[in-house]
């Protein structure tokens, strides 16, 4: 926030903070992406506008210094494109997992979730790992995807005590 000039100062305007819940980041690629670095210049989905994904992917894609071709179509848009071509390379997601779409979904060869390797880059976020109890069908037995999530936070506005809002 500190970034966006709408939001300057808010700082001072906050009173109360609880840290509520991680949603992890999960950046799904097609067969030919084999790391978050394959995927500068190529078409990367975030959603639609004022989803977790549209916030923070170009934040987090910024941060590692990789330049997309950002689209931001609803994600079940952006996979069907990456099932029938090379038009879409990767989606980015940012929620809880498991989600859905990767449990329910039969995925060719070679679908995956990208490592996004947590780094002092990174400062907002904290480190996080997908598994294979999460997704059974995209991670092998005992192994892990390095990734990071994203903290989720209540925020109040520090009203006046001589309002009625207080």
């Amino acid at each position: 926030f500190r970034n966006k000039p709408e939001f300057a100062n808010s700082w001072r305007r906050i009173n109360y903070l609880v840290n509520l819940f991680p949603s992890e980041v999960h950046v799904f690629a097609r067969p030919e992406i084999k790391s978050m670095q394959d995927l500068a210049g190529k078409v990367v989905n975030f959603n639609t506008p004022g989803t977790a994904a549209n916030f923070s992917g170009p934040i987090i894609f910024k941060q590692l210094g990789i330049e997309v071709k950002a689209t931001f179509v609803p994600h079940n848009v952006a996979m069907e494109k990456m099932r029938q071509g090379n038009e879409v390379a990767a989606t980015f997601w940012v929620s809880s997992k498991p989600l859905a779409p990767f449990l329910k979904g039969k995925w060719p060869e070679g679908f995956k979730f990208l490592p996004v390797e947590y780094s002092d880059k990174l400062e907002y976020y904290v480190p996080a790992y997908l598994e294979h109890a999460d997704y059974p069908a995209l991670i092998p037995q005992g192994a892990q995807v390095a990734t990071v999530s994203v903290p989720a936070v209540l925020a109040v506005y520090d009203w006046p005590k001589d309002t009625d809002r207080y």
